[in-house]
């Protein structure tokens, strides 16, 4: 006999959940990768 209500939800304990805070998360951090990656592709063609 199962007590109280249970969650049908499969996605809860995923790290990656579709909303909104994962989409912004995933912005932010490929947007620092990128500004390291122009940084490093200046500073390589700056040594020459």
């Amino acid at each position: 006999m199962k007590q109280g209500k249970e969650e049908n939800n499969k996605t809860r304990n995923y790290i990656f959940q579709k909303n909104k805070v994962t989409k912004v998360t995933v912005y932010i951090i490929a947007g620092i990768i990128a500004l390291c990656f122009i940084g490093f592709i200046i500073f390589t063609i700056d040594l020459f």
